[in-house]
C-alpha cells in the first residue's frame, strides 16, 4: 500500500499547492479594463492657431489618432469616446498613475522634440533628427532606447560640443571617487523657444514634464581620431525601482515596457491639432473585477467567473471519478498543474488577462482532460485483453504517448500563429494556448504516467479493475484461454451510416455560412457577427472653473441648472421642467494643478472641473430661460451658460458648455486576421497529421475540422444573436476540438492496421479498418465530450453574462466535431485514399524466426521412446 499512499500524498498535495498558490499569482496579474478598474482620460481639441475653427471633424481625426496609437502601445481593452466637437474621453486600464501619464502624453505627443543643455543651447528635431525611426536595444538585459541622429548637422554639434566643453569644466566632486559630475543633454516634446529652459523647468512641473529623456554626454563618442561622431543617441533606462542594485524579473518587465512606450512616443507622427490632456475619472471594469479592497489591501475577488471556475472543477471530477475512480485524482491533479502553470507563466511574461485569455484557458483545460481520459481509456483497453492492471497500464501508457503528443502539439501550433497574425486582443488567447499546450504535454506524458504508475503497480489492488473503472466481469481469463470479446461500448455500431445525410447538411450549411459571412462582412466593414457598438444618445454640460478664489463647489453648478427653465418644444412656452430635471449626477473628476513662472513668481493655478451627465441628448438650440431672482437671461442653453457666468464675473476663469455624446469607438478583434491566422494554424496542423498518420487522413482531418469550424461560426452569424466582439476567441478552440476527434479515430485506426496479420490488406479491409476505428475510439469521444460540454454550457451559465454566448460557440464546435468526425472521417478518408491510387496493398512480412534445428541422430541402434511419467 505505500504506493498508493504516495500517489494520494503527491495528487493531494499537488492541488493544495496549487490552491494556496493561486491567489497570490492572480493578483499580480496584470488585467486590463475588463477586469479591473481604471480612468477615463479627457482631452481637449483645439485647433493650433485659431480654437473657433474647430468642428466635428476634428474630434473625429483625433480619435482615430488615438486609436491607432494605442493599438500600437498594445492596448487589448480601451474606449474613445467623442463628447461634443473639442473632447474626447479614452478609458484604459493600468497598474499604476505612471503608465496613466505615459499614456496620456502618448496621446497628446505631436512630435515637437527639442534637444538642450543646461546652457539653453537648441537643437530642434527638424535638425537633429534623420528618416530612420527609434528602436529598442538592451545591454546585459537593461533596455536602451536609441535614436539615429543627423551627426552632421552644424546645431545638433553645438549642442553636443557646448555639453562636452561644459562636461571639461565642470569641477571634481568632493566624494572619495574623484568623479566628475555628470553632464547631461535634455530631450523635450512640445519645446517652446524662448520659455521653456532646464533652469525654468526646477520651479515648474508642468514645464518639467516636458523633458522626456536625458542622455549622459559622456555617453556620446567622438573619435579623436578620425573626427566620426555617432550616428546616434543612446539613452540607458534606470529600472532598479527599489535601488538594491540587483534586477528581478519584474522590474526588467516594467523596464521594457517603459523602453517601448519612449520609442512608440519618439517614432509618433505629429497631430493636426493640438491636444490637452485636463482630468480624469476612476471607471469600473466593464466586466467584473480580479481584485478587490479589504482594509488597504488587495484580495481576490470572489466573481461570477470564480464561481463558474469552482462549478466546473467540482462537476468535472464528479465526471471523471464516475468513469475513472482512483484515476480521477490523477487527471484533476495534472489538469490543475497544467491551468495553473499556464496563468503562472503568462504572470511572469506580462500577458495581459481579458476575456480572450480566459477563454483561451478553457479550452487548454479541455486539451489536458482529453490527453488524461486517452490514457485512461488505452489502459482500459488492455486490461478488456486480459492483461493485468500493472501491465494494462503498462501497455497503455505506451499506446496513449503519440495521440497526447498530437493533441498538444496541435494546439500549440494553432496558438502559435494566432500570436502571430489575432492582434492584440488575441494575444492573452494565443499565449495561453502555446503556454498551456507545453504545460499539458508534460503533465501528461510525466505527471499522470508517474502517478498511475504508483497506483497500479499497489500490490492491493490486483484484480481490482473496478478501483479504475474497468468492468470486472468484461476481463477475459487468460489462464482459462478466454479471448477479447469487448471492445467498448458502441463497438457494434456504425456510425458511417449516417455519412449521407450529414454530409449533406454539412456541404448545405458550409455555403450558407461562407454566404453569410460574406454578405454581413462586407456590410459591416469585414465584421461578419451581430457585435453592436454602444453609442450613446445623451449630452453633458461640462463646467471649467480657473483660479478661484474659493473653490468653484458642486452646490453653485446644482444652482444654476436648478434655475434654468426649458422652452417646449414650439419654442414660445415655458415648460415647468428644469434642466435639472434631466441630470443623472453631477460627478466631479480629478483636479488639475498648473503652476507657472510670471514675473519671477510662481503661480499656482487650479482648474475645477464638473460635469452634469443628462439622461437625454439635448440640441444644441434648446433654449432656457435662467432666473435666480437677480439675474434673468433667456436663449439657447450655452448662450445662456455663458451668461450667467459672466454675470457672477467668471467670464474670466470659468466656462460651461453642453456637449453632446455622439460616438463610442471600441476596440474590436481584426475579425479577418483572427480567421486568417486560424485557418493557416488548420492547415499547419493538418500537414503535421499528414506527417504523422498519411496524406488521405491527414487531409481528411484538415477539410473536415475546417468546414466544422465555419459552420460553427456562420451559424451564430447567420441567427444574428447580439454578441460580444470576443466571439471569435472561440474560433481557434473549435479548431483544436475539431482536430481531437480526429486523432481519436486516425490513432485507433493505425493500431487496428498495425495488429492485422493479413498479408494483404485491400480497399474494403481497409474501410473495414476505419468503420471499426470509429466504433472502438467513440467510448473515448463520448467520455470526453460529457465531459468537454459541461465547460461552455458552466461558462455560459453561470460567467459573466457580457461573454457568456462567447463559450456557446465552443459548444457547438464540440458537437459539430463529433458528428462530423465519426460520420465522414472513414469514407472522406477512403475517398482519398482510392484519389491518390498509390496506396501500398501488400504489407511487408515479417522477419521470420530462425528456427532451433532438428537435431538429427545418425545412430544405426534403434532410440528409447521418452515419454513423461511411463519410464518412471
Amino acid at each position: 500500500m505505500r504506493r498508493f499512499w504516495a500517489y494520494l500524498i503527491t495528487a493531494i498535495t499537488t492541488l493544495l499547492l496549487v490552491g494556496v498558490s493561486f491567489g497570490a499569482v492572480m493578483l499580480k496579474a496584470n488585467s486590463n479594463l475588463e477586469y479591473q478598474f481604471g480612468r477615463e482620460l479627457v482631452f481637449r481639441v483645439a485647433d493650433k492657431d485659431n480654437a473657433e475653427l474647430v468642428d466635428d471633424t476634428a474630434v473625429k481625426n483625433i480619435a482615430e489618432v488615438m486609436d491607432s496609437r494605442l493599438k500600437t502601445a498594445g492596448e487589448t481593452s480601451y474606449t474613445i469616446k467623442t463628447v461634443g466637437f473639442d473632447t474626447i474621453k479614452v478609458s484604459v486600464s493600468k497598474t499604476n498613475n505612471e503608465y496613466y501619464e505615459m499614456i496620456s502624453n502618448y496621446l497628446t505627443f505631436n512630435a515637437s522634440l527639442a534637444l538642450t543643455t543646461d546652457k539653453d543651447e537648441v537643437a530642434l528635431m527638424s535638425e537633429f533628427l534623420t528618416e530612420e525611426k527609434a528602436y529598442l536595444t538592451d545591454t546585459n538585459s537593461i533596455p536602451q532606447i536609441a535614436i539615429p541622429v543627423d551627426n552632421t548637422n552644424a546645431q545638433f554639434r553645438a549642442v553636443v560640443e557646448a555639453a562636452k566643453k561644459e562636461a571639461e569644466d565642470m569641477p571634481a566632486s568632493d566624494d572619495e571617487s574623484g568623479e566628475s559630475n555628470a553632464v547631461y543633454m535634455y530631450l523635450w516634446y512640445d519645446f517652446v523657444e524662448d520659455v521653456d529652459s532646464v533652469e525654468a523647468s526646477q520651479n515648474d512641473e508642468t514645464m518639467a514634464k516636458k523633458i522626456i529623456m536625458t542622455f549622459n554626454i559622456d555617453e556620446y563618442k567622438i573619435d579623436d581620431e578620425s573626427g566620426d561622431w555617432d550616428d546616434k543617441l543612446v539613452a540607458t533606462l534606470n529600472i532598479d525601482i527599489n535601488g538594491d542594485s540587483s534586477l528581478t524579473v519584474s522590474e526588467i518587465k516594467e523596464g521594457y515596457y517603459r523602453a517601448r512606450f519612449y520609442v512608440n512616443l519618439l517614432n509618433a507622427s505629429e497631430l493636426d491639432y493640438e491636444v490637452t490632456y485636463l482630468y480624469y475619472n476612476n471607471v469600473e471594469s466593464s466586466i467584473e473585477s480580479i481584485v478587490t479592497f479589504s482594509e488597504n489591501s488587495e484580495v481576490l475577488a470572489f466573481n461570477k467567473t470564480a464561481l463558474a471556475a469552482l462549478i466546473a472543477l467540482g462537476v468535472v471530477t464528479l465526471l471523471l471519478v464516475y468513469y475513472y475512480r482512483l484515476g480521477a485524482l490523477s487527471a484533476v491533479a495534472t489538469s490543475s498543474v497544467t491551468l495553473f502553470g499556464a496563468i503562472a507563466f503568462m504572470v511572469l511574461f506580462g500577458v495581459e488577462f481579458n476575456a480572450a485569455a480566459f477563454a483561451g484557458l478553457v479550452v487548454v483545460g479541455l486539451v489536458s482532460l482529453a490527453s488524461s481520459i486517452i490514457y485512461f481509456n488505452k489502459v482500459k483497453e488492455e486490461a478488456y485483453r486480459g492483461r493485468t492492471l500493472k501491465k494494462a497500464n503498462s501497455e497503455g501508457s505506451k499506446k496513449s504517448t503519440l495521440p497526447i503528443v498530437d493533441i498538444n502539439v496541435v494546439t500549440i501550433i494553432i496558438g502559435a500563429f494566432v500570436f502571430l497574425m489575432g492582434g492584440n486582443m488575441m494575444t492573452p488567447l494565443a499565449a495561453a494556448l502555446v503556454l498551456g499546450g507545453v504545460l499539458s504535454l508534460a503533465t501528461n506524458t510525466l505527471g499522470l504516467k508517474g502517478l498511475m504508475w504508483m497506483a497500479t503497480n499497489t500490490t492491493a489492488f490486483i484484480g481490482k479493475y473496478n478501483y479504475f473503472g474497468i468492468n470486472p466481469e468484461k476481463v477475459p481469463s487468460v489462464v482459462n484461454e478466454e479471448k477479447q470479446t469487448y471492445y467498448g461500448a458502441f463497438a457494434e455500431r456504425d456510425f458511417t451510416k449516417q455519412k449521407k445525410p450529414v454530409g449533406i447538411a454539412l456541404i448545405v450549411l458550409s455555403v450558407a455560412s461562407l454566404a453569410g459571412m460574406i454578405v454581413f462582412g462586407t456590410m459591416d466593414k469585414g465584421n461578419f457577427f451581430n457585435t453592436p457598438v454602444n453609442v450613446v444618445e445623451n449630452s453633458e454640460i461640462h463646467f471649467e472653473a480657473v483660479n478661484r478664489e474659493y473653490a468653484f463647489s458642486k452646490q453653485i453648478v446644482e444652482g444654476y441648472l436648478d434655475n434654468m427653465l426649458v422652452y417646449e418644444s414650439d419654442g414660445t412656452t415655458l415648460s415647468e421642467t428644469k434642466v435639472s430635471d434631466y441630470v443623472l449626477s453631477i460627478e466631479q473628476p480629478s483636479t488639475m494643478t498648473e503652476k507657472k513662472m510670471e514675473d519671477g513668481h510662481l503661480n499656482e493655478y487650479i482648474h475645477y472641473y464638473y460635469v452634469a451627465m443628462l439622461d437625454r441628448n439635448l440640441s444644441l438650440e434648446t433654449n432656457v430661460q435662467f432666473s435666480d431672482g437677480n439675474y434673468t437671461t433667456s436663449g439657447d442653453i450655452n448662450t445662456v451658460l455663458t451668461n450667467v457666468l459672466s454675470n457672477n464675473g467668471m467670464n474670466n476663469s470659468c466656462s460651461a458648455t453642453l456637449k453632446s455624446v455622439t460616438n463610442v469607438t471600441e476596440d474590436k478583434p481584426g475579425f479577418g486576421w483572427i480567421t486568417l491566422a486560424t485557418f493557416i494554424g488548420v492547415a499547419v496542423s493538418g500537414f503535421y497529421l499528414v506527417l504523422r498518420y498519411r496524406p488521405s487522413k491527414g487531409l481528411t482531418a484538415f477539410i473536415l475540422t475546417s468546414l466544422g469550424a465555419l459552420v460553427a461560426v456562420g451559424f451564430m452569424c447567420l441567427t444574428r444573436v447580439a454578441i460580444s466582439t470576443y466571439i471569435l476567441a472561440m474560433l481557434p478552440g473549435v479548431a483544436i476540438v475539431g482536430f481531437i476527434f480526429a486523432i481519436f479515430i486516425m490513432n485507433k485506426e493505425r493500431e487496428i492496421y498495425l495488429e492485422d496479420r493479413s498479408r494483404e490488406v485491400t480497399l474494403e479491409k481497409r474501410n473495414e479498418f476505419f468503420i471499426k476505428a470509429a466504433s472502438y475510439s467513440a467510448t473515448t469521444a463520448f467520455e470526453f465530450i460529457t465531459i468537454g460540454i459541461f465547460l461552455p454550457l458552466n461558462f455560459f451559465g453561470f460567467g459573466p453574462f457580457s461573454t457568456s454566448v462567447t463559450y456557446i460557440l465552443l459548444g457547438i464546435g464540440l458537437l459539430l466535431g463529433m458528428l462530423i468526425m465519426y460520420a465522414l472521417l472513414p469514407m472522406v478518408s477512403m475517398f482519398f485514399i482510392k484519389l491518390f491510387g498509390n496506396i501500398k496493398l501488400e504489407r511487408k512480412p515479417g522477419k521470420n524466426k530462425k528456427k532451433a534445428k532438428k537435431i538429427v541422430k545418425k545412430s544405426a541402434e534403434p532410440e528409447e521412446a521418452v515419454f513423461i511419467g511411463i519410464n518412471d
